[in-house]
């Protein structure tokens, strides 16, 4: 312990923070035991193991007040939410992005005025419709906007993004929007280290978009956006389709401004200081300003501060003539982060960061100590291995779905960092400055390079099996792996056993080929305004009903594929469309063009009469998924589900829905899918739901038409019996779905209703 005792101060203040966190007393009592013990039994260490208690009650304290504050505010912005009234937002914005239909704004400094009460809080997200302003506020303006205020909510469905968690990991506290902002004209009335942050961002923003623009003139879109991500941490400029393809491929990390960028534009930076004859004191003092402000200016993201603050320890170890430990520094870097903020624990990139760094240290000290005479090659392997073995439980937990031979990839892929960061970042420098020529061969070298990225990243997803679907683990199942390769990697580590590094690595593998546990269950999606379920069965099917929306966006990629990959389903066999609204069919169209594997889409036969099936029916083409039609009263058995088909072919579009019954045979559970059909539709059908329903099942109801007054009649309920309904509907919609009238015939007939709009996903196992 007393070699490094800045990694275990370290680990201290994480479990101070985790702690302060669950706010849990066992877990409270069962620290303060095990530091008791180890003030008894270590006295050689017992200077050591008191400022470990130190900084873990420190780190437990500053986090307890960080969530004290953090929820307070969430209650003050719940009651506001919930009134839905204006506020005056004013702020620094510290960081612009841009989106499909606004801009959003990361404010510091953030002070909300609503009537007479100031309220002064952490950072929020500010959204500006595109609307207002054609381009968007540049980062270090000062802003105030008349917003109405949200929380962040968590997940709605599984798998679905969890804002609340995200936010609170990246200290943000709320979100506003807003329709009009304005720029503090008067700056001189500001705070003087406001006005100095503004005009560092602002510095920053001018030369980002100068750098930008020169390689958006130089290389084809899809270059530049990966170039600026690399080089500026501008990863919004590159396309969702790319972003999804770094990830499945392992590479995602290299669009992040991250340790690798940071040493590289460190070791450049002191280069050309020491071509400049620079006194070595003068070399370390602006080598670290400019790192940490080239992280700063670059996003501020955890991984990018604990590398300049890494690279600042490292030359100062330098300046004063003192050996440089990575793991020591690390640590240091570690402890200063999460003492500024606390929450950053929480953070995926702070997670990543420091596990793959701490496996790195591992990897090199295991090789230090076992075979100093290793091959270079066989040493970044061995390295390469340690880093997967330890970052897979993170891949696992957070993402379902593990790119198996990234380790290889990877050995690729970041030698070509280097040429791409320094010759976008000394290209875009050289143009801004005005000088001829030489810029534009160094920003096509790094769009070359960027382009040789895409290429292998591509070639990588076409390899069978690169990519498996793993679905969310279990908290057992994730606690085991982690012990057993732990307590491996020191077995072998202390015993000098350079072979057992293959064992994680083959527990991989296994994890990688077993079997997903299946089971018969039904879920109904949250997606807003619109219909999607899930419809997943023991033999291994996984059917689709549906799946768009008319309110969210990306509800493929955001909502409906998450939740597949969550639960291991790495394809839908079937795909079954009630008929083709936007809010029945908008994310089905996105993973249509997305190449998402689906076996087969299937219609009602009068879906031919719809115009609007020619695009879809392209689509499909195009991708090779073959197309079947269902005839009134067809039945469709897989397995042990019967599926029937019920459906009249009329003028109104909505009339026609493709409606089901689907069953489990076994199990005697029957569940009831309408689309938007009418109560005249309802009428019609009543006869054959009463043929076709099986005496006996436990019936539950999709409600049709989303819960509209002019369905879901009061025959059609007495006919179909159900056990209990579900309405798919969004908040705030202007439909006024469900409607008042057919709820209050549900509940003349005792049937119990729930709405997603209220409960997010519902699921039956």
């Amino acid at each position: 312990m007393e070699k490094r005792p800045f990694v275990w101060v370290f680990l201290a203040c994480m479990l101070g923070i985790a702690v302060a966190y669950t706010r849990s007393a066992g877990l409270m009592a069962g620290v303060g035991v095990v530091l008791g013990g180890l003030l008894y039994r270590m006295k050689r260490q017992r200077r050591l193991v008191l400022v470990a208690t130190g900084m873990l009650l420190l780190g437990f304290f500053r986090a307890w007040c960080y969530n004290d504050a953090y929820d307070e505010v969430q209650r003050l912005l719940g009651k506001q939410e919930n009134n839905r009234e204006k506020n005056i937002i004013q702020g620094l914005i510290i960081q612009t992005k841009e989106g499909e239909k606004s801009y959003q704004y990361r404010i510091h400094h953030c002070r909300i005025q609503r009537g007479t009460a100031v309220l002064s809080i952490p950072d929020i997200l500010l959204y500006q419709s595109k609307s207002e302003m054609a381009y968007p506020y540049a980062e270090g303006t000062y802003l105030t906007a008349d917003a109405t205020l949200e929380v962040p909510v968590h997940a709605r469905n599984d798998g679905g993004f969890d804002e609340a968690t995200y936010d609170y990991g990246v200290g943000i506290v709320g979100k506003g929007f807003s329709n009009k902002c304005m720029p503090e004209i008067e700056e001189q009335r500001l705070a003087w280290y406001i006005r100095g942050e503004a005009m560092l961002y602002k510095a920053a923003w001018e030369l980002k978009q100068s750098f930008c623009r020169m390689y958006a003139k130089h290389l084809t879109k899809e270059q530049a956006g990966v170039v600026s991500a690399v080089c500026l941490g501008r990863r919004e400029l590159v396309e969702k389709s790319v972003q999804e393809q770094f990830r499945m491929a392992g590479i995602a990390h290299v669009l992040a401004i991250s340790g690798v960028h940071i040493g590289i534009v460190g070791c450049m930076l002191l280069y050309l200081l020491k071509k400049g004859a620079f006194s070595l004191k003068l070399q370390m003092v602006a080598g670290c300003l400019f790192v940490l402000l080239f992280a700063l200016g670059t996003g501020g993201t955890s991984s990018a501060l604990r590398a300049g603050i890494m690279f600042g320890v490292y030359l100062g170890s330098v300046a004063i003539g003192r050996s440089y430990d990575g793991p020591s520094s690390m640590a240091f870097s570690g402890i200063w982060l999460l003492l500024v903020a606390p929450f950053q624990l929480f953070s995926l990139s702070f997670q990543f960061s420091f596990v793959a760094v701490a496996a790195v240290f591992f990897g090199k000290e295991w090789i230090g100590r076992t075979y100093r005479k290793l091959h270079p090659t066989l040493q970044t392997l061995v390295i390469s291995d340690v880093l997967f073995v330890a970052t897979f439980p993170l891949v696992w937990w957070y993402q379902w779905q593990v790119a198996l031979f990234s380790m290889v990839l990877n050995l690729l892929v970041i030698p070509l960092v280097t040429p791409l960061l320094s010759c976008g970042l000394l290209g875009g420098g050289l143009g801004v400055l005005g000088i001829p020529c030489l810029p534009t061969i160094l920003i096509r070298i790094a769009g070359g390079t960027a382009w040789g990225i895409l290429r292998l990243a591509n070639g990588y997803l076409r390899l069978p099996g690169s990519h498996p679907v793993l679905g969310h683990p279990p908290v057992w199942s994730l606690f085991l792996y982690v012990s057993a390769v732990v307590s491996v990697l020191f077995y072998g580590y202390y015993k000098k056993n350079f072979l057992v590094i293959l064992i994680p690595s083959v527990v991989i593998l296994v994890i990688c080929g077993m079997p997903r546990p299946k089971t018969n269950a039904v879920t109904f999606l949250d997606v807003g305004q619109g219909d999607g379920i899930v419809v997943e069965t023991k033999e291994g099917y996984t059917f689709m009903l549906d799946g768009g929306s008319s309110d969210e966006a990306m509800l493929g990629n955001y909502t409906i594929k998450p939740f597949l990959l969550y639960h291991g389903k790495a394809k839908v066999d079937v795909w079954f469309v009630s008929h083709l609204d936007e809010d029945h069919i908008s994310g089905l169209l996105e993973l249509l063009k997305a190449g998402y594997p689906i076996g087969r889409l299937c219609f009602l036969d009068a879906v031919e009469n719809d115009p609007r099936f020619a695009t879809v029916k392209k689509m499909a083409v195009q991708q090779n998924i073959p197309i079947s039609y269902m005839r009134d009263k067809e039945r469709l058995t897989l397995g042990n589900v019967e599926i029937r088909a019920l459906g009249r072919a009329t003028d109104n579009p909505n009339d026609s829905s493709l409606a089901l019954l689907l069953r489990f045979v076994k199990e005697k559970r029957t569940y009831w899918f309408g689309g938007d059909i009418s109560a005249a539709v309802e009428e019609q059908l009543v006869t054959e739901i009463k043929q076709f329903v099986t005496p006996g099942d436990v019936v539950y109801m999709k409600a049709n038409h989303h819960g509209s007054n002019g369905s879901n009649g009061a025959e059609f309920l007495r006919a179909l019996k159900p056990h209990g309904i579900v309405i798919s509907c969004g908040k705030h919609n202007r439909y006024g779905h469900p409607g008042r009238e057919a709820l209050l015939r549900m509940k003349q007939q005792n049937i119990p209703y729930v709405v997603t709009m209220e409960m997010g996903q519902v699921r039956f196992d």
